[in-house]
């Protein structure tokens, strides 16, 4: 079994390897915990805005790895949130709704369906399971129940989708996508395919945040 999942590991960092080579862009391992904030701070001190598009906002709070910064840089910072459970945006608008330079959208990011079903714990049922449970809502099934959760609490809903061009040419301001700084990804299990989607001669962020499970054989 470990050779296997040493396998899969091989095959999936030189598959986005290549990927970021072709790009034009610089892979680099960082095992400081939390590092994100001081690129985030190098960034912003380097051209005194920051442009940031993320994808999978949940309440815009729970286990975020932005929120504090966004809210403490409010007057510099500004960017796109994506959320497509409706429970959960309503949160995210709540969150941000200090924050004018903030835009939120009630969506999936998808690279050609308009509309999926997405997968989540019913929100009757959180108080009684682990707080990462909020955070699990994924396109795929398969990936709630690996988390060991009963099929009483999942529950199932249809939500709209756009394509990551779309969001970046209806949301940011002309010219924003090229010179992005941020993009943050965490879709529980669909990452992968919406860095594939990226037309890096049109946008072109200067980090890219996501979450893998490498160790269980997908990214």
């Amino acid at each position: 079994m470990a050779t296997r999942v040493d396998a899969v590991k091989d095959v999936v960092r030189g598959w986005f390897k290549d990927l970021a080579y072709r790009a034009g862009l610089r892979v680099s391992r960082l095992t400081v915990p939390e590092f994100l904030e001081p690129l985030l701070h190098r960034q912003l001190d380097r051209k005194g805005r920051l442009v940031f598009v993320q994808v999978g906002g949940n309440d815009g709070r729970s286990f975020d790895p932005i929120y504090r910064f966004v809210m403490r840089h409010r007057d510099r910072v500004s960017g796109v949130i994506v959320e497509p459970v409706p429970e959960y945006f309503r949160e995210l608008r709540k969150s941000y709704r200090g924050h004018p330079g903030v835009t939120t959208v009630n969506a999936a990011i998808h690279a050609h369906e308009r509309e999926m079903t997405i997968y989540r714990v019913d929100s009757s049922r959180l108080n009684s399971l682990p707080s990462w449970a909020k955070g699990s809502a994924s396109f795929n099934l398969a990936h709630l129940q690996r988390l060991n959760l009963s099929p009483e609490a999942i529950v199932a809903e249809r939500v709209p989708c756009i394509t990551l061009d779309e969001l970046v040419e209806t949301h940011l301001p002309t010219g924003a996508a090229a010179e992005l700084d941020l993009l943050q990804v965490d879709t529980e299990g669909y990452d992968a395919e919406i860095i594939r989607t990226i037309d890096f001669d049109r946008v072109s962020p200067a980090i890219i945040r996501f979450e893998h499970g490498v160790g269980q054989g997908m990214l």
